[in-house]
C-alpha cells in the first residue's frame, strides 16, 4: 500500500511539473526566478516579510542572519499562518539581506542560507528567489523567496518555507495574491527539473558540521 501511494504521489508531481512548465508560457515576462540569488534591497527604508506557506514534513524556522540578527525568530512552518507579515526594519537600497533556514530532523538540525551555494555545508543552493518585473523605473518592490530544507538539495520544489519580501515600506495584504503562488510553482518547477536531471546519488542525511559566517 505504500508502495502505491508513493508511486501515485510521484505521478502527481510529474504531472504539476509538466503542467507548471505549460503555465511559463503564459506568465512569460512577468518574473525571472534565480537559482542561489542574493535578496537585494531596491529601496531605501522599511522591510517587511509575509509568510506564503510550506509544504514540509520537517519543523524549520526562518531567521535573518544579515543584517539583523538580533531579530530571533521569523516564521516557523508549523504554527505560523499564512499572511502573517514581519517586520525586519528599515535598510539601505543595495543591501543584501541573507535569510537562514533552521531545520530539525529528528536528532539532526541543520541551517541553510540564501543565497550563493557556498554558505551551505552541502554547497548546494537551498534558496530560490522570484522576482516580479516592474516597469517602474525597471526594478521591482517585492522579492519571493523559496526554500528548500534537504540535504543535496533534496526534491527542488523550494517549497519547504516560502516568503515575500516587500521593500515599499507597507504591511502586505493579509491574503496573498494568486499571482503568488503561481511565480513560485512555475520557477521551481523549471528549475527544479534541471537540478534533478543533473543531480548524482548522494546521501539524504548528514550532520552539519560547519556554520557559515557572513
Amino acid at each position: 500500500m505504500n508502495h502505491q501511494m508513493i508511486s501515485v504521489k510521484r505521478s502527481i508531481r510529474l504531472w504539476m511539473i509538466s503542467l507548471f512548465m505549460v503555465m511559463l508560457v503564459f506568465v512569460a515576462g512577468v518574473a525571472d526566478a534565480f537559482h542561489g540569488a542574493p535578496i537585494i534591497v531596491s529601496e531605501t527604508g522599511n522591510v517587511f516579510v509575509e509568510y506564503l506557506g510550506s509544504e514540509a514534513y520537517f519543523t524549520n524556522q526562518l531567521y535573518l542572519h544579515s543584517p539583523g540578527k538580533a531579530l530571533g525568530m521569523i516564521f516557523n512552518n508549523k504554527t505560523s499562518r499564512i499572511g502573517e507579515t514581519f517586520f525586519l526594519g528599515s535598510f539601505r537600497e543595495g543591501s543584501e539581506l541573507i535569510f537562514r533556514l533552521n531545520t530539525t530532523v529528528d536528532e539532526y538540525e541543520f541551517d541553510w542560507y540564501s543565497g550563493d551555494a557556498d554558505r551551505n555545508v552541502d554547497k548546494t543552493v537551498h534558496a530560490l528567489v522570484t522576482i516580479p518585473r516592474d516597469d517602474f523605473k525597471g526594478r521591482s518592490f517585492e522579492t519571493y523567496v523559496g526554500f528548500e530544507d534537504v540535504l543535496y538539495g533534496g526534491d527542488f520544489d523550494y517549497n519547504d518555507m516560502r516568503f515575500k519580501v516587500q521593500f515599499k515600506g507597507s504591511i502586505p495584504a493579509v491574503v496573498p495574491e494568486p499571482v503568488s503562488t503561481t511565480l513560485f510553482l512555475v520557477g521551481a518547477s523549471v528549475l527544479g527539473l534541471r537540478q534533478l536531471r543533473s543531480r548524482k546519488s548522494k546521501p539524504l542525511l548528514q550532520k552539519s558540521s560547519e556554520t557559515f559566517v557572513s
